[in-house]
């Protein structure tokens, strides 16, 4: 039944007494509430020991049998369903993942719906400029430089109309530059030059 154990791989190295101490385990138990004949669903479950002191091999990692992996934590099923496949964490004080990069590369993370397109969506972070890049549509979208002195750039310099809308309940507005007639316009709606309340020409 659920939780019971299948199997266990030990690794027992020489402590300087004998070698009957459980350094770290792998084991492998059922991961399925109704195991039936043919089909039982298992879960790996990774044990270390911390060193430093005599504290027993503690989990550490577990891969359930849906292939979900959590890192610090044995239920990684049990938070949302669209990000579930890799949870970090024990959910006790501060956690965090770390992208260790060179001086001078990027560090990123991407989205993706196909190999034909590698990447739809991403993240990035340049070391060499100390910028942060949004990406949507496969095209940057927004870009964080400035440290303290934060700017925040909307577009990539690119000839398309950018915007920051304002999505209300009855009515939306916007801020948003017309690359067209190089016009900014502040009005109603989300449609960029249309409603314009005030607008401000490319002279000033």
């Amino acid at each position: 039944e659920d939780n019971d154990a299948i199997g266990v791989l030990l690794f027992l190295p020489d402590d300087g007494a004998d070698y009957a101490t459980i350094a770290a385990r792998i084991d492998v138990e059922v991961d399925d509430a109704s195991p039936e004949a043919g089909g039982v669903g298992a879960a790996f479950v990774f044990s270390q020991m911390p060193g430093g002191g005599t504290t027993a091999a503690q989990e550490t990692m577990r891969i359930d049998a849906a292939g979900n992996v959590g890192i610090g934590n044995a239920i990684p099923a049990s938070f949302h369903a669209n990000a579930e496949n890799l949870v970090v964490g024990s959910g006790s004080g501060s956690e965090g993942i770390t992208i260790y990069s060179g001086t001078s590369s990027v560090g990123a993370l991407y989205f993706s719906d196909g190999t034909g397109a590698p990447y739809q969506g991403y993240i990035e972070y340049s070391h060499s400029t100390d910028k942060y890049v949004f990406g949507t549509a496969a095209a940057t979208s927004m870009s964080l430089s400035g440290g303290t002195t934060a700017v925040l750039t909307i577009g990539s310099a690119a000839a398309v109309d950018t915007a920051i809308v304002f999505d209300g309940n009855a009515q939306d507005f916007y801020i948003g530059l017309d690359d067209g007639t190089d016009d900014l316009f502040i009005g109603t709606g989300s449609t960029v030059g249309s409603n314009g309340a005030i607008v401000i020409n490319g002279a000033g």
